[in-house]
């Protein structure tokens, strides 16, 4: 709603609303939905005139309104709709898993040298050499400041 108290016509949303179709267990999405929101996606982003974030907040709204009056499949099909394309992603600020994956082996690259998964050890196993604490990036400077001790000798002041 704006600040007058109208409803904002949202039309990405609206055009997921009209994919919605009563199947024998409920509510659920067209089976053709994914390419129909494709469609809507380039024609969204093709007019300059529609703000995209706020119309796929609206979508990822819609979906959240499912989920809250327990229709968790049908919410779970539109929340697909949007995790399926890397644009609306990227509007959301979400990065797909699959980059999430290649960044996470480009790191394990940089770190190792080979394109393997850096792991955390198996709890009890001794953690691999030359490896950080995590608390060092939490808290810069505190390992060192573990290993500091205290003079045991008395000090005196110069007067």
């Amino acid at each position: 709603m704006n600040k007058q108290g109208n409803p904002k016509h949202y039309a990405l949303a609206d055009i997921v609303m009209r994919m919605v179709q009563k199947g024998d267990r409920g509510l659920k999405l067209h089976p053709r939905a994914s390419l129909g929101f494709k469609m809507a996606l380039d024609a969204m982003f093709a007019n300059t005139t529609l703000d995209a974030r706020q119309e796929l907040e609206a979508v990822v709204r819609l979906g959240a309104l499912f989920q809250r009056d327990r229709l968790p499949e049908l919410a779970g099909q539109i929340n697909d709709l949007l995790a399926h394309d890397p644009r609306a992603l990227a509007v959301l600020g979400i990065s797909s898993g699959k980059a999430t994956r290649d960044a996470k082996q480009r790191f394990a690259k940089l770190v190792t040298g080979k394109k393997d998964n850096v792991i955390a050890p198996i709890f009890g196993k001794a953690a691999p050499a030359g490896s950080m604490k995590v608390s060092s990036f939490l808290e810069p400077g505190a390992d060192l400041k573990r290993r500091a001790t205290a003079s045991k000798r008395p000090v005196r002041l110069a007067r």
